[in-house]
């Protein structure tokens, strides 16, 4: 069974790369459209005829388009090297490349004479902008506000099912923890006795709080009890080593998800209604197969 969520977590996260892979594309376009840009204004200014205090921001035609139109005065009466040291610049700018950025302020000697462009075209690359990941997202700024490459920590979710061991019925299973926006965006697998620990020792990033009653805890939060209700004769058991700290690892051996914090809980219409039962946790890997297609599509991990 756990290879089964193996494929299926692989699958998602392969979905992940190609995601960040075309944001990335786009992001290389949108810098080089800049470098070009830059060389371009500084190439006018450095092969202009006048004197320095004769051009005007409209004589740089790719910085004049840029002028916005809120400005109090037009671009053909403002120099190309006003600017007041220590001030902030009364002049702003529009982004052209249409992605609805908000203006920004910035001195026309220092967009000409060192052709700097939009600073949110820098930052292009959103979490908003890998929709698979984004919609795991459960921290407290919008998605959209937060660049894929933010070292801040953030709450994720994921949705499953998993196995009940006392009762072997398929249960609805939501993993909430906590990692770092960069390393879920890169999909980094790292682990070390430091990134997670067993559930007994409590060390490491993730910690377990399955919100059950006292009767279930055993079965899914217990090394100990998985092992008497799953294990074949003469086996060892798998133990628990926690969660890599750029993603959800689903399910224990057994079909227990493993993660920061585990609640059970059932669909609107009661715990899963149509989902089928599974007594034996060492199934075969085609039955387990069998079993997750007969799940409702509803209600199979989002």
């Amino acid at each position: 069974m756990r290879s089964v969520w193996d494929d299926f977590n692989g699958t998602r996260r392969e979905l992940i790369k190609k995601e960040l892979a075309v944001a990335r594309a786009r992001q290389a376009e949108v810098a080089a459209y800049w470098n070009r840009h830059k060389i371009t204004v500084m190439d006018r200014w450095d092969s202009r005829t006048g004197g320095r205090g004769e051009m005007t921001v409209a004589d740089i035609p790719e910085v004049a388009a840029q002028w916005h139109r809120d400005n109090l005065v037009r671009p053909e009466n403002v120099l190309a090297t006003a600017q007041r040291r220590g001030e902030a610049s009364p002049f702003l700018w529009q982004c052209p490349l249409g992605f609805g950025h908000e203006p920004w302020p910035a001195w026309p000697k220092d967009r000409i004479q060192k052709g700097p462009g939009c600073p949110e075209c820098r930052r292009l690359i959103r979490l908003a902008d890998l929709p698979t990941l984004a919609a795991q997202y459960r921290g407290q700024r919008p998605a959209s506000d937060i660049t894929q490459a933010s070292h801040e920590s953030a709450s994720w979710i994921c949705r499953t099912w998993g196995v009940d061991p006392s009762t072997g019925v398929w249960q609805p299973v939501e993993h909430r923890f906590e990692a770092v926006i960069k390393e879920r965006a890169l999909q980094e697998n790292r682990r070390s006795a430091g990134d997670g620990g067993s559930p007994r020792s409590g060390r490491g990033r993730a910690r377990t709080s399955h919100g059950l009653p006292a009767g279930q805890r055993g079965g899914l939060g217990s090394v100990g009890a998985l092992s008497r209700g799953c294990a074949r004769p003469g086996r060892v058991p798998q133990r628990w080593h926690g969660p890599a700290p750029g993603r959800c690892r689903c399910l224990h051996h057994c079909g227990m998800g493993r993660a920061a914090s585990s609640a059970l809980k059932g669909d609107e219409g009661g715990p899963a209604d149509t989902a089928p039962p599974l007594t034996n946790c060492s199934a075969s890997r085609q039955f387990a197969i069998t079993c997750f297609r007969a799940l409702p599509e509803s209600g199979k991990p989002r």
